[in-house]
């Protein structure tokens, strides 16, 4: 292989009645980044962490960030995901208190979150780097549009 790198085997994902062997998996970034990026990194997920605390969307800043230092389309969002959750899960305790009347909203959203969030994870792994980034724009615009339509939204729900 190019510059002495193991060979990787090819691994089948499936999903339903599409299958698709992946043979090219993408060079893995550098084990140790340069201390420009590095301090570019924390600087970022700092704010993203600021960002999910009082509104959500941090994503939106560490994704990008991943993708212009040279990370996969795929592993910018999974790292993203994965650096963004201690964040969340201690806003999600800063706010217990507010939170304390939401066990019903809980119950009804966990299942379909958790189904969503599986459905999403095997697309990636089905999908692959080039598919991810072309879907990438038409995630935010969604998300961006949940947010504009969010109290319409709550008060139809209500």
């Amino acid at each position: 292989p190019p510059g002495g790198a193991t060979p990787r085997p090819a691994v089948w994902f499936r999903l339903g009645f599409a299958a698709r062997r992946h043979r090219a998996v993408p060079p893995l970034p550098p084990a140790m980044p340069d201390p420009t990026s590095a301090a570019v990194v924390v600087g970022v997920a700092a704010l993203a962490g600021a960002a999910n605390a009082v509104a959500g969307g941090g994503s939106l800043l560490t994704y990008p960030t991943l993708v212009a230092l040279g990370v996969g389309p795929v592993a910018a969002n999974a790292t993203s995901t994965v650096a963004l959750w201690p964040g969340s899960l201690a806003s999600m305790w800063g706010y217990r208190r507010e939170l304390a009347g939401g066990r019903t909203w809980v119950a009804a959203l966990a299942a379909p979150s958790i189904a969503g969030g599986l459905a999403g994870a095997l697309l990636l792994l089905w999908g692959g780097d080039a598919w991810f980034a072309r879907l990438v724009p038409w995630l935010v615009l969604g998300a961006t549009l949940l947010f504009m339509l969010q109290r319409p939204l709550l008060v139809l729900a209500r």
